[in-house]
């Protein structure tokens, strides 16, 4: 007959219970706000609706594959890697970002290949879903017949068409890599086409109507013949664009950055200095740079305020 008692403490197991482990004590700052210009708020709900429709798969059986390679278009400073970077943590996935300066070194004139395809291999062995940057696509082109432009040009539309197996150096990839690949991972194209923002109106179109500026610096890259067709077809037609910062950019960023920030960090915002910040032609840069000078007064005149991480 079963007893109805319950078991005494020592008739309980040592092992039945084990201690649970320590809870690391741990002072982790918070996250810093994420400041978008205008422009760039324009530009992050075009790549979050691309990224939004692509991440699904509503797509995966249609008969007509959709073409969701956007191609991110803005000056230099403009903050291309930064809304991509974005972009991939708001839908949890990894990111890499590859140039043409980091490209081109990825291995050696006599190889037949680079070693681009080995880092994204890497990637996507680990990862579920990626976002892929490839920037400075003004320069990728196979220019005067150089092997090693060629051959990266070459790399480039394999991995547009996410097809790394008809490469030599791929028969190692894993096919949940393969698959992540070809299903969840969004390639977005970048470039800046810096001196086309700036150049004058084409004589042919001095009797059409004015465009908008960002239609007109789109027509430009594209009659620009900068950035071959064969590359150019590959990815939407419709450029995400993001423009030189406005005097309504800079004042967004500077009143959303005083609201986050201590009094003595703030920075006076008066019609004069908007007008050096548009003039510098110079976007994020320039208000990194202004902050940067703010935390440098704030260092000669207040130094006891700076706070350090580790104690001198």
């Amino acid at each position: 007959m079963a007893s109805d008692q319950a078991p005494s403490d020592e008739a309980k197991s040592p092992e039945s219970a084990p201690p649970s482990p320590p809870v690391p004590d741990l002072h982790l700052p918070p996250l810093a706000p994420v400041l978008l210009a205008p422009s760039q708020e324009t530009a992050f709900a075009r790549l979050h609706s691309i990224a939004t429709v692509y991440f699904s798969t509503a797509w995966h059986h249609l008969p007509i594959c959709p073409r969701l390679s956007p191609l991110l278009v803005a000056p230099s400073g403009a903050g291309k890697t930064f809304l991509a970077q974005f972009l991939a943590r708001t839908f949890s996935a990894s990111f890499l970002r590859l140039s043409y300066g980091e490209w081109q070194p990825m291995g050696a004139r006599s190889s037949g290949h680079t070693h681009a395809f080995d880092r994204i291999h890497r990637l996507l062995s680990e990862a579920h879903r990626a976002v892929i940057l490839i920037d400075e696509l003004e320069k990728m082109r196979p220019e005067g017949g150089l092997e090693w432009s060629h051959c990266i040009f070459q790399e480039l539309l394999v991995l547009l068409d996410r097809n790394p197996s008809i490469t030599s150096h791929s028969s190692s990839w894993q096919p949940a890599a393969l698959e992540t690949l070809r299903r969840r991972t969004l390639i977005i194209g970048a470039g800046t086409w810096q001196t086309l923002w700036a150049a004058p109106r084409r004589a042919g179109f001095n009797d059409e109507p004015r465009e908008d500026p960002i239609d007109e610096v789109s027509r430009r890259i594209e009659l620009s013949a900068r950035i071959p067709e064969e590359l150019l077809m590959r990815f939407d037609g419709r450029f995400v664009t993001i423009s030189p910062y406005t005097a309504e950019d800079f004042q967004h960023l500077i009143e959303e950055h005083n609201r986050h920030v201590p009094s003595e960090l703030r920075i006076d915002l008066h019609p004069e200095l908007l007008g050096q910040l548009v003039a510098s032609r110079r976007n994020m840069r320039a208000m990194q740079e202004l902050v940067s000078q703010r935390l440098l007064q704030m260092a000669a005149e207040s130094p006891d305020e700076i706070e350090y991480d580790i104690p001198f």
